[in-house]
């Protein structure tokens, strides 16, 4: 894209039309009207936020996941086949049941409505992308296996927790030119918070059971002691070298993958258990995000020091605490998983 020299290109508005073929369905969170040539026109708005889900009439749905309230949530899928749009009523309820949870976990939203735009196909990039009123997902079918759709159940939970914790509140590190201890504070703060909240709400919603969470969290690639490459290799440092881990051979050992979203939901998970264990008066993990990420609803955001994205919890002495518990899961090497909050949950 094109645009004029600006101070925040980013906030320039644009006006777009775009032709609408007879039949053709569409899904868009911005605003919009068809005119009598059939011409869809937006209004204006940043060009960030300028997205739609186009499909033929075969293979789209889109659901309300939040009827009558007063931020519209919706669902709209587009898909290689019908038996691909098929949503149980169970998987639906669980889904609009979503939108309660991260209001009552965040306190407030900073989006005017939010939309999902999911792709189900294996003929596309398996990607996606976010602003903080939508979250673009590209995934495979999985219409036939119960397994698979189930192991990407936490997607769309993981997804809209960025509304929050990466967009509305974004490390002020994220806007200059990032180091590598950058990079470690961002890789924990934002996506490995938002992994760990995206397995809670998928829990929490219903899409998932309490099994499954167990089972996630207890999944071998992230608790395996036999990776040799945790006696060199500290976890900041697999997020520093993603952009070339994300395509690298997973089967070498001593390397160790982009495994620094998966280990950090662990991490998250101790942090969570230590504090409580302090505090055991109200939910410190709900307390904490609608101190950072909840607040007077606005729009958009602004960004947040990162000392309190990646160690803060409260100030004084826990806060010192939760400083030695990152460095020492994140910074330094250590030959072990970090199981010390599955152990502390299960009271070992």
């Amino acid at each position: 894209m094109l645009y004029p020299k600006a101070p925040k290109p980013a906030n320039l508005q644009y006006a777009a039309s775009l032709p609408s073929p007879d039949g053709w369905k569409f899904g868009t969170p911005c605003r919009w009207r068809e005119n009598r040539d059939g011409v869809l026109e937006f209004s204006p708005c940043p060009w960030r936020r300028w997205w739609i889900h186009r499909s033929s009439p075969a293979h789209f749905r889109t659901l309300d996941l939040s009827p009558g309230a007063k931020r519209p949530h919706s669902l709209h899928i587009v898909a290689d086949s019908a038996a691909a749009l098929e949503l149980k009523p169970e998987d639906a309820g669980a889904l609009s049941h979503l939108t309660a949870e991260t209001g009552a976990l965040f306190g407030a939203r900073h989006y005017r409505g939010y939309s999902f735009l999911l792709t189900l196909s294996e003929h596309v990039a398996h990607f996606g992308s976010n602003t903080m009123s939508q979250r673009q997902s590209r995934a495979r079918a999985h219409v036939d296996d119960a397994d698979l759709r189930k192991g990407s159940a936490a997607l769309l939970p993981h997804e809209m927790v960025h509304s929050w914790n990466g967009k509305y509140r974004r490390p002020a590190d994220s806007r200059r030119p990032i180091t590598s201890a950058d990079e470690g504070r961002i890789a924990v703060g934002v996506r490995g918070l938002t992994d760990y909240l995206g397995i809670v709400l998928a829990t929490r919603c219903g899409l998932w059971t309490n099994q499954n969470f167990l089972d996630n969290l207890a999944s071998t690639p992230r608790c395996s002691t036999a990776r040799p490459g945790r006696a060199w290799r500290p976890l900041a440092d697999t997020a520093v070298a993603a952009q070339l881990l994300y395509f690298a051979a997973r089967r070498h050992a001593w390397r160790r993958s982009v495994i620094f979203i998966a280990k950090a939901n662990l991490i998250w998970l101790e942090a969570d258990v230590l504090i409580r264990q302090k505090n055991a008066r109200t939910p410190v993990t709900r307390r904490f995000l609608q101190a950072v990420h909840g607040g007077r609803a606005r729009i958009p955001g602004r960004a947040l020091h990162p000392s309190r994205m990646s160690s803060g919890f409260e100030p004084g002495r826990r806060a010192r605490l939760a400083r030695v518990l990152f460095k020492t899961r994140v910074y330094d090497t250590n030959p072990r998983a970090p199981l010390g909050g599955l152990r502390a949950a299960a009271g070992g």
